[in-house]
């Protein structure tokens, strides 16, 4: 006879196990997870190895949902992670997601036990950031990526004041046309002045515009 091991159980370590080369930065739009999975530099690694081992004390049935979490919203599942890293190293009995007075539908993160004290966990994080704002940002992280493809070692471009009242996400291939047509234009000894004078107001500038999205960027 012999016992398989449930589906739900899951005793893989949190980060991928592959011959990282990437060295360089994370992009834009790419989310914390994503970066330190595939970094090779000696900082991304000691990340790993630290949250692999936080990773390795979790109770192995609920690893997996957690593996989800950190994936989809890192802050989020991280807190959790170091909550329950916190509590484990205090010494505290924790009980995973508990059921409250019978109420299937209230599921806290975290029952702490120690002793005759029990607590009631919630990983909560919260940011100043409105849900337009992080709309905004995620366009514009897209628009820094697609000018970091495009590789224009002469310039700094600076994106200013977006206009975006439908949210939608620009062409990407409008975009960079537009940007290669703007900057190949320019002087680059005159902007080179421009910059030594401090002349901040007189460098290049453009609107790039798309049916209602509208940017202003620069030089």
């Amino acid at each position: 006879a012999f016992c398989c091991k449930p589906s739900n159980m899951d005793d893989k370590p949190l980060f991928d196990d592959f011959q990282r080369t990437h060295d360089g930065y994370a992009d834009h739009i790419e989310g914390t997870f994503s970066f330190i999975n595939r970094s090779s530099r000696p900082a991304s690694e000691r990340v790993r190895r630290l949250l692999n081992e936080w990773f390795g004390q979790y109770p192995i049935e609920h690893r997996n949902d957690l593996r989800e979490k950190l994936r989809a919203d890192f802050s989020a599942g991280f807190f959790e992670l170091f909550l329950h890293e916190l509590s484990r190293r205090l010494n505290y009995e924790i009980t995973i997601h508990p059921t409250l007075r019978g109420d299937r539908r209230s599921r806290p993160d975290f029952q702490l036990t120690r002793g005759t004290e029990t607590t009631i966990l919630e990983a909560v994080v919260t940011t100043d950031e409105s849900k337009e704002e992080r709309a905004r940002n995620r366009v514009l992280s897209v628009l820094y990526d697609e000018i970091g493809k495009m590789k224009l070692p002469d310039y700094y471009l600076t994106l200013r004041r977006i206009h975006n009242p439908t949210g939608r996400q620009p062409s990407a291939k409008k975009f960079r046309s537009f940007v290669r047509q703007c900057v190949g234009s320019l002087d680059y000894n005159s902007v080179l002045v421009l910059s030594q004078l401090g002349a901040i107001n007189h460098r290049p500038q453009w609107v790039y515009k798309e049916g209602e999205f509208q940017l202003e960027l620069g030089v």
